[in-house]
């Protein structure tokens, strides 16, 4: 856009701001990414207003704007698996109000929706899920509890018309005596697997010059 027109676009503005401060009436400019909520004496009325200019009457009357664009939050929680392990969890989550219900959001639970509602619904939903899962067998299946988490979180944000566009449990970590106990564990079945694999390997080793000598001697 040239100067030109951004000095156009601003004139014509500065001309309903003045007109509208003459005849009695208010002007509101929806931001890009934005949905209006207007109330008459502190009710919601109407629909979400889009994007754009609107009118009303400034007495009776206000708009609000809620954003409708992606929001990227990231958090962590501490719970407990199936074999009561503490587990700390970090997640990050992408979420969004539904654009055509954003009125009723602001009308239930008003600009401040992120932190009455998301946060408990989050920990609630890995709670539960978490709960389901020995810490062992959750560290190799970390993916699919995060879908059965994220199951649960869309399912509680949906009558509340908050869309969950992704979730992910970034980290999953233990107590330092429980990582330490499955890291020797861990290490002790390695040790156990290569002593089998050089057993295995003498073994075969010892059956190869078993043949040889057989052969060698039906050669004699």
């Amino acid at each position: 856009m040239s100067q030109i027109q951004q000095s156009i676009i601003f004139g014509v503005v500065g001309l309903l701001v003045l007109v509208g401060m003459t005849f009695g009436f208010g002007i509101k400019i929806v931001d890009t990414g934005h949905r209006g909520i207007k109330t008459r004496f502190g009710k919601v009325i109407g629909e979400p207003l889009d994007e754009g200019l609107h009118f009303y009457n400034p007495i009776t009357s206000k708009v609000v704007e809620m954003e409708v664009r992606v929001l990227k939050l990231s958090g962590e929680t501490h719970t407990y698996t199936k074999d009561v392990q503490q587990a700390h969890i970090q997640f990050a989550i992408n979420i969004s109000l539904d654009k055509e219900n954003v009125h009723r959001v602001y009308q239930n639970l008003g600009l401040g929706w992120r932190q009455r509602v998301v946060p408990q619904v989050i920990e609630g939903a890995l709670k539960a899920t978490i709960g389901q899962w020995d810490a062992v067998d959750l560290i190799g299946n970390r993916q699919k509890a995060t879908t059965e988490a994220e199951a649960a979180i869309r399912e509680g944000l949906k009558d509340k018309h908050i869309k969950v566009n992704r979730f992910e449990m970034t980290n999953i970590s233990y107590e330092d005596a429980f990582e330490q106990a499955v890291e020797r564990k861990v290490i002790a079945i390695q040790n156990a697997s290569q002593a089998a694999n050089k057993t295995k390997q003498i073994e075969e080793e010892a059956k190869q010059k078993v043949i040889a000598a057989q052969a060698e001697a039906k050669f004699i």
